[in-house]
């Protein structure tokens, strides 16, 4: 939703990650934790710390760490609340297979802006292998992550085959892109469905 200016955009979701990222959210538990939030002079649900962290580290995973301001979000959500419960946070993350996403989150928080993370945390091999790509591309690369950069990385994010598989088929859903370029009928639709392969190979091939 923009409005006519064009300078003011609100995006609505239904669900906080989309439905082909393998993602904490999924579990009825992050749920039945939520804390109040005091904003315009109302008390609002929102989440408990711990599940803020996850939700920040998602959200960046799923486009690839590509802006700066969403990793220093990261790090005041820590200085913000430094007495989170670990051992609640890495319990969620690894029943959700997500527990890669996290250590990048914050991996690349201390990597880019020096944020001391505890030093219970886990190291996972693969993670700190992917940070220095993330770093590189913030500091030169252009805002969005091409589709032929972004699907490798979170590819290698994802911990488990079924999570791969999972996010793969996610990307044969038709994008605004698709949209944008072939404008069809409703009683065509379906053929998004054929061009967003063909896209996306076409894209690979020419990098």
């Amino acid at each position: 939703m923009v409005d006519e200016s064009g300078l003011v955009g609100i995006d609505l979701h239904w669900r906080i990650m989309p439905s082909y990222f393998a993602s904490a959210f999924d579990y009825e538990e992050v749920w039945q934790s939520l804390a109040s939030t005091a904003f315009c002079g109302r008390k609002i649900p929102s989440l408990a710390p711990e599940n803020l962290l996850l939700l920040l580290c998602a959200h960046g995973a799923k486009h690839g760490f590509e802006r700066l301001g969403w990793i220093c979000d990261n790090a005041l959500c820590l200085a913000r609340f430094p007495d989170l419960r670990w051992p609640e946070v890495l319990a969620a993350s690894a029943r959700a297979g997500t527990t890669r996403e996290l250590l990048m989150g914050l991996t690349v928080a201390e990597d880019l802006l020096g944020v001391p993370l505890p030093s219970s945390l886990p190291r996972d091999p693969v993670a700190v292998e992917l940070v220095p790509l993330v770093r590189k591309r913030i500091l030169a690369a252009p805002i969005p992550t091409s589709e032929s950069e972004l699907i490798p990385l979170c590819l290698r994010m994802f911990e488990s085959p079924r999570h791969r598989i999972r996010y793969l088929l996610g990307q044969f859903a038709p994008s605004r892109a698709e949209y944008q370029v072939l404008q069809l009928p409703p009683a065509f639709y379906f053929l998004y469905y054929l061009v967003r392969p063909i896209r996306l190979i076409a894209r690979f091939a020419v990098r």
